[in-house]
């Protein structure tokens, strides 16, 4: 939980390199085969990308930068 509040939010729950590994082996296998198909013009499939977490809000191309303080607020019981 400490890392995912860290990375920018709860949809970063889970997300270890692990999981990262795997989205992107996803998609650059369905990259692949749609490439390598021998699909008839305008035939070949349309697959979407793994959906990953959200970027987040970013100020001048970077990430806000948090405090330990406000991680611990945004994960303490109101």
């Amino acid at each position: 939980m400490w890392h995912a509040k860290r990375m920018g939010g709860l949809e970063y729950l889970g997300w270890g390199e692990d999981r990262q590994m795997f989205a992107a082996m996803h998609d650059v296998l369905s990259v692949l085969m749609v490439i390598s198909g021998n699909w008839k013009k305008g035939k070949q499939p349309k697959v979407d990308p793994w959906k990953r977490p959200g970027t987040g809000a970013k100020v001048d191309g970077k990430s806000p930068k948090k405090t330990v303080k406000d991680l611990y607020n945004s994960m303490r019981r109101k």
